[in-house]
């Protein structure tokens, strides 16, 4: 009997299409949790080194993530902290791919920058 190889192995992730046993790609995870618009934009954002899981920076895209898994997410208006409840087997309507994570941190904890600029707030003052 032939022993599988660590390339054997990569070779069938890659016509699973991302599916790791027992979890999902980083990337394709994000993508199908519809938190990044693209699947290109997810690979990005897992290549950032600003992403981590259950507290460890993650530097590439495959790295598996599952269920129960928590995931640090930079965001725009802050740092979004989410838990992995189940793994999505496909990218569906955002209501659904919401019932495959639990936020943490609630929205209203999570902190807004407002920029101030002084052309458009004098604007809205004067409309």
């Amino acid at each position: 009997m032939r022993r599988k190889t660590a390339r054997a192995d990569l070779a069938e992730v890659a016509v699973a299409g991302g599916a790791i046993p027992g979890g999902l790609r980083i990337d394709r995870l994000l993508y199908c949790l519809r938190l990044a618009r693209s699947r290109s934009l997810a690979t990005r954002i897992a290549a950032s080194q600003h992403l981590r899981i259950n507290g460890q920076r993650v530097g590439t895209a495959h790295r598996p993530v599952r269920a129960g898994d928590i995931l640090t997410l930079p965001t725009p208006t802050g740092v979004r902290i989410i838990r992995i409840v189940a793994i999505p087997a496909r990218r569906g309507p955002a209501d659904e791919a919401r019932r495959h994570y639990a936020l943490l941190n609630p929205v209203e904890a999570v902190r807004t920058i407002r920029i101030k600029t002084p052309d458009i707030d004098a604007r809205i003052a004067d409309a």
